[in-house]
């Protein structure tokens, strides 16, 4: 049985998904099993994929017609087999060649449910505000500051079935979503200031990660703002952690308002209403609707924002307040 498990989601991925794969098998660790899930792409993606697995005895090419990246990545982990599960990108790549060693040998040594690390972009290196090479649990986690993706984590895929985690099939975008409910429970979590992994912002255009100002990305963040209340309601109140899920309630909270102010539609107006029923304090309630109404005007009614300066002042007074 391999040690890790590597999964990758992969959508017409024909000029990026080669650089991924002799980055993994670069690696001096070589105990693990490649499971790529071909989810329906329409270029050269599954030959590429099927040629590439002739050269390689531990590498599953998993072809299914198109079905979301969360599909995607739900089938690619229900192939999985070894003790621990790193997730990744098809257009990203890892920095060093000893990525998948770090993480093994440091999970091991500490027993670790969740492994979190440092990333670059192309311009620059991102690194969480998290006690570094300590164990904490995921409630102590989550009151730091954090990246909601699952290529920046590696797994004990005994803890995932333990929780029975799958993403969110019905989002497009169901990073921001899952982040909460894989901490929440986590008893033995450790973020290390290592610089594992580069995601490469843009370069495809066909990506399931190309998020664009649209309906799907803003039910993404009205369902993570929905998730967090889902969590928030069965914790004490008034603790920190309590607190730091409201402030990151908040932060997807405002982005899906911009964005259904923007749009007005019959769909979007419904996702709206569904956030204002969240048990949301007065004051909370009040910023989303501002942030709502300040892209109404802008995009709806095309107004200028001199015609309503007390909501543009709120807005802008906004970043001061949470």
């Amino acid at each position: 049985m391999a040690k890790i498990s590597i999964v990758i989601p992969v959508y017409n991925a024909e000029n990026f998904i080669v650089h991924i794969l002799d980055k993994i098998y670069e690696q001096t660790f070589q105990n693990f099993e490649l499971i790529c899930v071909n989810d329906g792409s329409t270029d050269n993606t599954k030959n590429i994929l099927e040629n590439y697995a002739l050269k390689r005895n531990n590498m599953i090419v998993v072809n299914q017609n198109n079905g979301g990246i969360g599909n995607a990545a739900n089938l690619g982990i229900s192939y999985a087999s070894g003790k621990y599960l790193a997730y990744l990108e098809h257009d990203d790549s890892l920095v060093s060649n000893n990525a998948f060693e770090i993480l093994y040998d440091t999970a091991e040594k500490h027993d670790l449910e969740i492994l979190s690390f440092n990333f670059s972009t192309e311009k620059e290196i991102s690194k969480l505000n998290q006690p570094i090479n300590k164990v904490i649990t995921g409630k102590e986690y989550l009151l730091g500051s954090y990246h909601p993706a699952p290529w920046c984590k590696f797994y004990n895929l005994s803890y995932i079935n333990k929780i029975n985690f799958k993403f969110r099939e019905d989002l497009r975008f169901a990073d921001t979503e899952s982040y909460p409910r894989l901490m929440i429970d986590a008893k033995r979590v450790m973020h290390i200031e290592n610089v594992l992994y580069v995601m490469r912002i843009a370069v495809n255009k066909n990506s399931v990660s190309d998020t664009i100002m649209n309906i799907e990305s803003a039910e993404a963040f009205a369902q993570t703002a929905i998730t967090y209340s889902e969590i928030i309601d069965k914790e004490t109140q008034g603790t920190p952690l309590v607190k730091a899920l409201k402030k990151q309630r908040m932060q997807a909270l405002i982005p899906a308002a911009r964005i259904l102010g923007s749009i007005n539609t019959e769909k979007s107006r419904k996702i709206y209403s569904h956030i204002l029923s969240l048990s949301l304090s007065k004051f909370e309630l009040y910023l989303v609707k501002n942030e709502y109404n300040f892209f109404y005007y802008k995009f709806v009614k095309k107004e200028a924002k001199i015609r309503h300066p007390f909501i543009y002042l709120v807005r802008k007074a906004r970043k001061f307040i949470i």
